[in-house]
Parts: structure tokens; C-alpha cells; sequence
């Protein structure tokens, strides 16, 4: 069905490619390109399914099987009617279409699959009497057509449901973030336990939280599903997919530190605790109730990450009032911490009065964020740096 090396598609959220393309090259993928929402590279059946199970940032794994290019809608029907669909589709199994298209010869993307999907009936009809049938909701064999003006991709999907449902997160807080950009912002924190213990207090239902246990752990992120759409391809390899499996359960560690997860809500602290269940976690998570402002560090040193529930119903005149009070709070209680803030409030944010050591620019759901790092310390900036650069193994 496939080659021994083939060309594998990771699609993921903007700005989380160069976080999955550094992940991908770990694991020994080769020819490793970036694209926007999509990072593409060479690799084989094992890379693929351990994309599956264990890539925290991707939210589908797609394998380009034809391409060609077009001069008029119709042509789509044309070379579809040729392809030998026999390789990936049999004709008591069902499929679906996922279009992406963007062309003039086009009224709507859906009208492009229509085709594409006709081409694929009318090819098992002519050959075998009898057509697969479509399954909107859940086909054995799902197709994602990608058309940009002219050219035509189309490419299987090993994944079925987005990757991002990692049936981890039972209960929904109010404004659940997606997994894979809490993911993504887990990287790029980079706690490791022996900096001190991770805070969440703002925690929701927890999504950054869980992805930070994970990760900490090395818990493979797809622990907990069992569906996947490679399943039901014709040359699905069941050792392979258990051998993979298996080897990353061994590869889990006991959580070495302590984990802080707490909301002014206690509806949300209850739906964290519930997620959390699932991964059965030791006695070092701990969950609590109460304002961040009343929060105390339980250590010198740590890692604070804070969504900030405020979204967009809250006015720029109590935006600025409440980041202004965060980092008062900050600078104040949490010396000797590291903390990592994401919003959506741009400018509010700049009231917070701390200059951020890194920034990020993401997409929560539609919103443009800013995903910003400050170090927290007494004394002066410039003392701050000189004993970073004194404690660093190159000094």
C-alpha cells in the first residue's frame, strides 16, 4: 500500500511548525520542510504511527498519495476516474472528503469534493458494478483534497479525529484552549522539575496543566484514545502499532516534583480534577480554590503559566487595571519564579509593568495572542543578567 519511505504531512496550528519540525528531526525524520499550518518531511510506517501517538503538537498526519494539476473543474473527475483506488479504498468500505480549496475554478470547496467524490464512485462502479459508500461522520478511509488554483493534492488521513482530542479532557471549562496550542506553549516553557514546581493558577480545566504532566512524564499524549484512522488501512500493522505503544508506556516517568493547580473558581478546580484523574496522578499534584492575588509560592524558585479567563468581555479600561495589578503581584511575591502569560488583550498586557524576555504570537481559536516570558528577580535587571551569565556553564 505504501512505500518503505514515503512523504508524511503534519498539519498543526500557525506558529507551531518550527516547535514540531525540532520534535519530528529528534525522532529521525529527514527532508523536513515548513509550510504554514503544515510541516512535511520523509519518513516510514514507524514515524508514522508514532506521530500519532506521541506528536503533543499535531493535529492531523497526512500521506500525500496524487497529485496533478488542472485546467477546468471537471479535470478533477477526469484523474480520479483513472487512479487505482483499489491501493486504499475497497469497495464495501466507506469514505469521506475533507476539501481545503482555493480556486477560480471553484464555486465552493464543496463542490470541488463533489467531484472528486464522483470520480471516486464512478471508478469502483465502472471496474466492480457496486461503489463504497460516504460517511460524513465515520469513514473507514477519510481524504483531505488540498486545491490551490491549478494544483490538486490529495492525501490520506492517518489520524480520524483531530489529534488535538486526546480524550484526556472529560469535563470543559468555560473557554477550553485547544490541546496542541497548550502544547506548544509546554515547549516552549521547557519546565523541568528540578527548577522548582509548575503553577497553573488560573488552570480552568486544566489542558495546560495535563500537557505539562505529560510532557514532564514523557506520557505519550494519545494515551487514552484508542481510534485512529490508519486502523482500517489495508496494510495496517498491528505489532508495529503495539511495539510503539508499549515501548513509550515503559518510557514513562513518576513525576519527581510538585505541580500547583488552582482557580478562583471552584466549578473549574473540580472539572481539572476530574481531567486529571485520567492520568492517575501521584500525590505531587495538588488542586486548590482561591485568587491568584491571595496566592503564595510554596518554593523559591518555580514555573508560573497563566491564561487569563478576561477574553474579550472585558473592557481595555479593566484590562489595564487588572494587568497592572498582575504585575504588581508578580513582582512582588514571585521573585526568583518564572512566568509565562498568554492573551489576547495586546495592549492591556503592556501595563503589566515587566519586560517580557521572550515573545510568541499565536492563535487561540480566532483571537490573535501573545504568548510572553518573564523572568521575575530582585534587584536590578543588570545584576539579574550578570549572575545568569556567571551561573552558566560557559562562564
Amino acid at each position: 500500500m505504501l512505500p518503505e519511505h514515503f512523504t508524511i504531512h503534519i498539519k498543526t496550528l500557525q506558529n507551531c511548525e518550527e516547535i514540531t519540525a525540532k520534535r519530528i528531526a529528534q525522532w529521525g525524520a529527514t527532508d523536513i520542510q515548513l509550510h504554514k499550518r503544515l510541516v512535511s518531511c520523509m519518513g516510514n510506517l514507524r514515524l508514522l504511527y508514532q506521530f500519532n501517538q506521541q506528536l503533543s503538537t499535531a493535529l492531523r498526519v497526512l500521506v500525500p498519495i496524487h497529485s496533478f494539476k488542472i485546467k477546468k473543474g471537471d479535470d478533477v473527475h477526469t484523474h480520479c476516474l483513472k487512479y487505482d483506488w483499489d491501493k486504499y479504498i475497497k469497495k464495501d468500505m466507506t469514505f469521506a472528503i475533507e476539501p481545503n480549496v482555493h480556486s477560480e475554478f471553484f464555486r465552493h470547496e464543496h463542490y470541488a469534493s463533489q467531484i472528486m467524490k464522483d470520480g471516486i464512485v464512478d471508478y469502483f462502479r465502472n471496474k466492480y458494478g457496486s461503489r463504497p459508500d460516504v460517511d460524513p461522520e465515520h469513514p473507514d478511509i477519510l481524504l483531505h483534497l488540498h486545491i490551490d488554483e491549478n494544483k490538486v493534492n490529495i492525501a490520506l488521513d492517518s489520524s480520524g479525529a483531530s489529534l488535538n482530542r486526546r480524550n484526556l479532557r472529560i469535563k470543559a471549562s468555560d473557554a477550553p484552549i485547544n490541546e496542541v496550542l497548550a502544547a506548544a506553549m509546554v515547549e516552549l516553557v521547557d519546565w523541568q522539575p528540578e527548577s522548582g514546581p509548575f503553577y497553573d493558577p488560573m488552570c480552568g480545566g486544566a489542558t495546560i496543566g495535563i500537557e505539562a504532566y505529560l510532557r514532564a512524564t514523557q506520557t505519550p499524549v494519545q494515551i487514552k484514545r484508542t481510534a485512529f484512522g490508519c486502523m482500517k488501512w489495508a496494510n495496517f500493522d498491528t505489532a508495529l502499532w503495539k511495539e510503539i505503544g508499549d515501548q513509550a508506556k515503559e518510557n514513562v516517568l513518576p513525576l519527581d516534583q510538585l505541580m500547583f493547580m488552582s482557580d478562583i473558581s471552584r466549578k473549574h478546580v473540580e472539572t481539572a480534577q476530574v481531567n486529571f484523574a485520567q492520568l492517575n496522578p501521584n500525590e505531587k499534584v495538588h488542586f486548590g480554590v482561591g485568587d491568584f492575588f491571595n496566592l503564595e509560592p510554596q518554593s523559591e524558585s518555580g514555573t508560573l503559566v497563566i491564561n487569563p479567563p478576561y477574553g474579550e468581555r472585558l473592557s481595555l479600561r479593566d484590562a489595564e487595571a487588572f494587568y497592572m495589578q498582575l504585575g504588581d503581584r508578580l513582582k512582588q511575591t514571585w521573585k526568583g519564579h518564572t512566568c509565562w502569560i498568554i492573551t489576547s488583550h495586546l495592549e492591556a498586557v503592556k501595563r503589566i509593568g515587566l519586560k517580557p524576555a521572550r515573545k510568541f504570537n499565536f492563535i487561540n481559536g480566532t483571537l490573535p495572542c501573545v504568548f510572553l516570558k518573564f523572568e521575575l528577580f530582585a534587584g536590578s535587571r543588570k545584576d539579574f543578567v550578570m549572575r545568569k551569565i556567571q551561573s552558566s556553564p560557559e562562564a
